[in-house]
C-alpha cells in the first residue's frame, strides 16, 4: 500500500473576474450617455479542480534557492474558440471594406447581413495577434523567476480530486482512475502532462497507465485563453453588469509554491470592435492575477530566504479559511489595523486590511511621504470579489491593480511591482514601472484619515472634491486636467474625479474623455462648447451652460462644467485656444466669455483660466485684465443672431435642450 490518501477539502484557488458596471450620465438629443467603470471580481472554483503542486527542476543551488536571475518565459496556447473568433473578425473587415467601397461609388446605403451585424458584438479584436502577445511581452520584461531545467508537466487531475502519496516520491497516484484535466475551460492537452498513476481503493496495485508526453519547454508559465460564453460570461453584478474576462492561476510548483499554470477566458458577447484599448488593460490585469496578485496565493508568500511566510500545516499548505474560502495568509503578509475615522454621525473605528510586505512598505511609505505607514491598504468593498485582492481605491485611484480598472491611464507601479517581489518569486524590473501621481507626496493625513476630515482641512493639495456631484449633467476637470471627468463615490464614498466613457445608444462607438486622445472629440451637435481633442489640450472649467443659436433657434444645452481645449504658454502667461481664438488669462478663476460662430451657429459660453504656474513653467506677472466686450465675439451684427434673435418664435424645447425665453447676457 502507498502513502496515505489525501482528500480535497477546501477551495484553494480563485477565478478573477471581470465586469463593465454602467450607470446612466446624461442624455443629449436623443442620445443615451452613460459613464464606464470597469470592476474586478471573483469567482471561487471548487478544490477538486486544484491538482497535486507540480514537481520542477531549478538552476539554481540550492544555497541560492529563491534568487530569480532569469527572464520571465510565458507561453500561450489558444483554443479553437478563439481561433473561430478571428475568422469572424475577418468576415467583418472584409463587409466593411465592401460597404466604403460602394460608398466611394455613391451607392445607396450598404447594409451588412443580419448575420455579421450580431456578429460584430461577438468579434474578438486580434486577441492572438495583439492583445495577448501585448500583455504577455510586458510581464515576460517586467519580472524575473528561478529559471527550471527541462520542460513543465503539469499534473492530472484524480477523480474527486483523490490521490495517494508515498514518502520520498513526488510521483502522484490517483485513487481509482486519473480523470480529464482542464484549467479554466481549457482541456490540458495530453502532450502537456505527466503520467497517469492510479491505485486501488485501498492504495494497492499501483502502476503506470499511461505515458507522460513530453510537457511545456522553454517557459515558466504555461497560459491557457479560450473565448467560450460561460456561465461566468453570463453572470451579472446589479442588473447593468456583463463580464468581459476572467483568469485563475490553475497548478502550481510543489518547491516554492508559485503558479505554473493559469488561464484566461475572455466573453465573446463582451467584445466590442472598438475596444482594443479596453480589453488590452483588462488582459494584463488579469495575467498578473494569475501570476501573483491574487488574495488566492497571498498565503504561499516567502521571504527573501525563501522560506514560508505562513507556517504550514501537515500537508504542507497553509491553513484553509473557510469563510473566505482560500488559505489563510499570517499577519506577515495582511495585517488588520483599527483606525478612528470621523464620519458625519461622529467617530467610528474603522477595521483595514494591510499588505505588510517589506518592499511594498518601503514604497508605499515613499509615495505618500509618511514614514509610520503600516503597509498599503487593500480595497474593502466590492464583496468577496474585489476586496482583498485589489489596492484601496481611495487612495490609490489609477493605479491599475485597484478594483476598477481604468480604461484610459491604468498605471503599474512600483508599489504593485513591490508586491510580486515580495511573493518572493520574481524580481520586477522597477524601470518599468510607472509613476502614480494620486496621493503622491500628501502624507499620513491623505493615506490614514476619512474623506470627511481630509475635506475638513481644505488643503488644495488633495484631490478631493469639495462637494459631491449634484447632477449627473455636470462634468469636471481630473485632478491633473489631462481629461474631463465626473464625480464618484466608489472609493470609501470619497468624492473626487475621474475620467469615464461616453456612449451613445444611437451609436455604437463609445469615446473617452482623455483630451490627449483625438478620437475622444464629440463631433457634430455634441461639440456644442467647441471642444478641441488631441496633443497639446487640457481640460479648462467652464462657467457656465453653453447655447446655440440659430436664426430661429436657442438651445441651452444641460451637460456642462469642463472640456478640453488647445492651450499657449506665451508672454509670461496661458492662453487657452477655442475655435483657434486665443484667449489670454490674467488671473486665476478669471472667466473668459466666448462668442463664437460655427457652421450656422453661434456658441456662447465661458472658460475659466486656473493657475498659469499649474499648466506652464515660465509664469510671470500676470496682465491685466481686458474687458473689451466684443474681444472674444466674432463679427454678428446686422445677421439674425443679433438683435430679434431671442425674441423669435419658433424656439424649441428637444430632448437635452432647455428654452431660455430670458436669456441674460
Amino acid at each position: 500500500m502507498i502513502g496515505k490518501l489525501l482528500l480535497a477539502v477546501a477551495v484553494a484557488n480563485a477565478f478573477l473576474v471581470i465586469s463593465i458596471h454602467t450607470h446612466p450620465v446624461e442624455q443629449d438629443g436623443g442620445d443615451f450617455h452613460v459613464a464606464q467603470e470597469t470592476h474586478c471580481v471573483h469567482d471561487f472554483p471548487k478544490i477538486e479542480d486544484i491538482p497535486h503542486p507540480v514537481q520542477l527542476k531549478s538552476v539554481n543551488s540550492k544555497r541560492d534557492k529563491r534568487s530569480p536571475e532569469h527572464q520571465m518565459r510565458i507561453q500561450v496556447f489558444y483554443h479553437k474558440s478563439v481561433d473561430e473568433l478571428s475568422k469572424i473578425q475577418q468576415e467583418i473587415v472584409r463587409a466593411q471594406k465592401l460597404v466604403k467601397h460602394r460608398e466611394n461609388e455613391k451607392s445607396q446605403k450598404t447594409v451588412l447581413s443580419v448575420s455579421l451585424i450580431k456578429l460584430m458584438p461577438q468579434a474578438t479584436v486580434l486577441l492572438p495577434l495583439q492583445i495577448v502577445p501585448n500583455a504577455v511581452s510586458f510581464w515576460e520584461n517586467a519580472l524575473k523567476v528561478r529559471r527550471n531545467v527541462g520542460a513543465i508537466h503539469l499534473n492530472r487531475k484524480c477523480e474527486n480530486n483523490q490521490y495517494f502519496m508515498a514518502e520520498d516520491d513526488p510521483t502522484q497516484y490517483c485513487k481509482n482512475q486519473c480523470v480529464e484535466t482542464k484549467c479554466g475551460e481549457f482541456v490540458v492537452p495530453e502532450e502537456h502532462l505527466k503520467s497517469c498513476h492510479t491505485c486501488d481503493s485501498f492504495g494497492r496495485d499501483c502502476k503506470k497507465v499511461t505515458d507522460e508526453g513530453p510537457g511545456v519547454n522553454n517557459t515558466d508559465f504555461v497560459l491557457y485563453v479560450s473565448a467560450i460564453p460561460t456561465k461566468q460570461c453570463g453572470e451579472s453584478i446589479g442588473e447593468q453588469a456583463s463580464t468581459v474576462a476572467y483568469a485563475a492561476h490553475c497548478q502550481q510548483e510543489i518547491e516554492f509554491d508559485r503558479p505554473v499554470a493559469g488561464h484566461t477566458n475572455i466573453c465573446p458577447a463582451a467584445i466590442k470592435p472598438d475596444e482594443v484599448q479596453g480589453l488590452s488593460s483588462t488582459f494584463k490585469h488579469e495575467l498578473l492575477h494569475a501570476l501573483g496578485f491574487s488574495s488566492s496565493l497571498f498565503a504561499f508568500f516567502r521571504d527573501s530566504r525563501g522560506d514560508p511566510l505562513t507556517p504550514r500545516g501537515s500537508d504542507g499548505k497553509p491553513p484553509i479559511n473557510r469563510k473566505l474560502q482560500l488559505r489563510q495568509w499570517s499577519d506577515k503578509i495582511i495585517k488588520e489595523i483599527e483606525r478612528t475615522w470621523k464620519v458625519r454621525s461622529g467617530m467610528v473605528t474603522r477595521r483595514v486590511s494591510v499588505m505588510v510586505t517589506p518592499k511594498v512598505v518601503e514604497e508605499v511609505r515613499k509615495h505618500f511621504g509618511c514614514p509610520t505607514l503600516e503597509g498599503a491598504e487593500l480595497e474593502d468593498q466590492g464583496g468577496d470579489g474585489t476586496a482583498l485582492t485589489h489596492w484601496e481605491k481611495r487612495i490609490f485611484q489609477n493605479e491599475a491593480m485597484t478594483g476598477t480598472v481604468h480604461t484610459q491611464n491604468p498605471v503599474y507601479s512600483r508599489m504593485t511591482f513591490a508586491l510580486m517581489e515580495d511573493s518572493g518569486w520574481y524580481l520586477p524590473n522597477y524601470d518599468l514601472a510607472e509613476n502614480i501621481e494620486w496621493g503622491k507626496g500628501l502624507g499620513c493625513d491623505f493615506a490614514q484619515k476619512s474623506c470627511m476630515e481630509i475635506l475638513e482641512m481644505k488643503d488644495e493639495r488633495f484631490p478631493f472634491c469639495n462637494t459631491v456631484m449634484q447632477s449627473d449633467s455636470r462634468t469636471y476637470c481630473t485632478h491633473d486636467s489631462r481629461s474631463v471627468g465626473s464625480s464618484v463615490t466608489l472609493a470609501d464614498f470619497c468624492p473626487y474625479i475621474q475620467e469615464f466613457t461616453w456612449k451613445s445608444t444611437s451609436q455604437s462607438k463609445e469615446r473617452g474623455t482623455r483630451c490627449a486622445q483625438a478620437q475622444n472629440a464629440p463631433v457634430g451637435d455634441n461639440n456644442y462648447a467647441l471642444e478641441q481633442y488631441g496633443n497639446g489640450t487640457r481640460c479648462f472649467e467652464q462657467g457656465g451652460k453653453w447655447e446655440q443659436k440659430s436664426c430661429r433657434t436657442l438651445k441651452q444645452w444641460k451637460r456642462y462644467g469642463a472640456g478640453c481645449y488647445p492651450y499657449e504658454c506665451k508672454d509670461g502667461g496661458l492662453n487657452i485656444v477655442v475655435r483657434n481664438v486665443s484667449l489670454p488669462c490674467s488671473e486665476e478663476g478669471q472667466v473668459i466669455d466666448v462668442r463664437l460662430k460655427s457652421g450656422k451657429w453661434l456658441h456662447e459660453g465661458t472658460v475659466v483660466c486656473p493657475k498659469c504656474e499649474d499648466i506652464c513653467s515660465n509664469c510671470q506677472v500676470q496682465k491685466q485684465a481686458r474687458t473689451d466686450p466684443d474681444l472674444f465675439m466674432d463679427d454678428v451684427e446686422n445677421t439674425c443672431f443679433e438683435g430679434g434673435a431671442n425674441g423669435l418664435n419658433g424656439f424649441f424645447s428637444t430632448f437635452g435642450f432647455s428654452l431660455n425665453d430670458n436669456k441674460k447676457r
